[in-house]
This record gives structure tokens, sequence and C-alpha cells, in this order.
């Protein structure tokens, strides 16, 4: 959908390399290591500047150095799904049964140290239930063995889980409850801005010539 509106307010053509994986780090090293000409944009996240500095010892790309911001784009806030055959009907629920079979139940995520899995933890901590933590390569093979039923729950994003539900209108996902349903359901503790989500708030390319950040606008 961006490109498609990029494409038309510049009169070019766009071509994307969906390069998922590894929280990001697959799609963004090799962002960083273009031609910095300025035909090269990469749809950076939390994830890929801001978790996985603080999470990975060594990444193979400098997540200032390497780009030069061009534009907040779109937050995009998480949900909590389960699978068909989780009982739980609510959030509240869901905890009381976690708390009731320890370590029965798991949550995908899109890899170690991703927005996915901090949340997930975030919410393992507030919660006080113990849920195994099953790391992805990726959302789309997450969401796969999700729907499958192989893992009992995860947090994705809003976009992730509407498209994938409305293309399952039998309904293969149950509980379609913002991360912030928790609140209401009693845990006061846990706040808005805790579950954000994926903040996709910047556009980046390669860093020289900065100048080339200019004809964007």
């Amino acid at each position: 959908m961006i490109a498609q509106q990029l494409g038309a307010n510049w009169g070019q053509n766009f071509v994307i390399d969906n390069r998922a994986g590894a929280s990001g780090i697959i799609g963004t090293e090799l962002a960083a290591k273009a031609v910095p000409d300025g035909y090269t944009l990469l749809l950076g996240t939390t994830g890929t500047h801001t978790t996985n500095p603080a999470v990975f010892k060594k990444l193979p790309y400098d997540p200032l150095g390497s780009f030069a911001p061009v534009t907040n784009l779109v937050d995009t806030p998480f949900m909590l799904v389960a699978h068909l055959s989780m009982p739980a009907t609510s959030v509240s629920e869901l905890v009381q049964l976690a708390r009731s079979k320890p370590r029965d139940f798991s949550y995908a995520s899109f890899g170690n140290g991703s927005s996915a899995h901090l949340v997930g933890e975030l919410f393992k901590i507030i919660a006080k239930i113990d849920l195994t933590h099953i790391p992805y390569k990726g959302g789309p093979s997450a969401m796969t063995d999700l729907l499958g039923g192989h893992v009992t729950m995860m947090f994705n994003s809003l976009p992730r889980c509407g498209t994938t539900y409305q293309g399952r209108p039998f309904a293969r996902l149950r509980d379609r409850e913002h991360a912030t349903c928790a609140q209401r359901a009693g845990y006061s503790d846990i706040r808005r801005s805790r579950f954000c989500g994926s903040r996709r708030r910047i556009v980046v390319w390669p860093v020289r010539p900065r100048r080339y950040v200019s004809a964007y606008y």
C-alpha cells in the first residue's frame, strides 16, 4: 500500500524486497549495505533501530550511523490472539487458566529479542503466569503455526491479525483483544504505553549522501 502511494506521488516504480526474519536484522543489513544513492529505502521499526541494539551484542549494521531518517510513518498496536482451542474468551480468563496450568501454554514471537517477544515477557511478569516462548524466523511463520494450533497465542500487530482473521471467515482465531484489554480485565498496572506494539516511525536509507533526503519531500 505504501509503495503504491509513493509510486503514484513520485511517478516512480517501487520494487518491494520483503526480507523478513531475525527480528528485522536480515532486511536492515541488506539496506545498510546497499549503494547509498537514494534509491534504496528501508521501513524501519522499533525492533530494528531501538530494541535490537539493546538486545543483541553485535549487529551487522549501525542503527544510527548507517541510516538517515526521512519521516515518521505509523504506529501499529499489538493484539493478543489465541488459537480456537483456547477455552478462555477474555484476558482475565486466559490468565486464570495459565495460572492453573503452569507452562502448559506457549506464545509465539517473530524471534528472540523481537517486540512480540518483549511484550510477551512483560505480560508474563505483570500477569504472574508462566508461558513457554517459541521464537520464529518471522511473523508469517509464527502466525501460520498459531493458526495450525502448534502454539497457543501470540502478540501481533493489528494489521496482521486483521488480515489473517478476515481471510479465515470460520474464525480460526479467537480472543482478538487489544493488549490493553488486560487493563479492563483488572490488571490496572498494565498501561497502554507498555503495549504500544511496533512503531514504524521512520523510513530510512543508507546515510551518504544526506542531500538525497530533501528530494523525498
